[in-house]
């Protein structure tokens, strides 16, 4: 009995499990942004030290602080890149060698901005105040191929 009832368990089995196709489940993400992200650059003064100076204050839509922004300077002329960060309330005070630089402010979850071109003078004092906006949400789109399925014709046949 047991043979029997194996026999019709694996015979079944095939059957039911052959009919249904693995058919691949495609998709895509692409993110969203309600809003864009704005900048307050300008000039406030000058130090006296012999160095320039960038400050300013990374935050959110809701004016909240917005802590660990990667800030990348690049010295257009020597090509030499400093990476800073700002503090855990947003704020960072850079002193740089005067130059022409370019500005790389990015975070994961918000994004990336970019200042292409800024010349900076001996004792310069620049502020630079950046609202990320809102964050970055990854929205998934998942394609599911239509069931395949054909209609039976309903052709009339002609009398003879």
């Amino acid at each position: 009995m047991k043979i029997i009832l194996s026999s019709i368990f694996c015979l079944f089995s095939v059957l039911l499990f052959s009919q249904n196709e693995n058919k691949a489940i495609t998709g895509f993400s692409k993110e969203e942004k309600a809003d864009s992200i704005k900048v307050e650059n300008k000039s406030i003064g000058y130090s006296n030290t012999g160095l320039a100076k960038i400050k300013g204050k990374t935050f959110d839509r809701q004016l909240r602080s917005v802590e660990s922004v990667e800030i990348s300077l690049t010295n257009l002329s020597s090509k030499i890149t400093s990476f800073y960060e700002t503090n855990d309330d947003g704020l960072f005070d850079i002193n740089i060698e005067r130059g022409v630089y370019s500005i790389l402010f990015s975070k994961r979850s918000y994004g990336k901005f970019k200042i292409e071109k800024i010349d900076l003078s001996d004792c310069q004092i620049q502020e630079i105040n950046l609202n990320l906006g809102s964050r970055i949400n990854i929205v998934e789109y998942i394609t599911v191929p239509a069931q395949e399925f054909s209609l039976p014709s309903k052709k009339k046949t002609k009398k003879k």
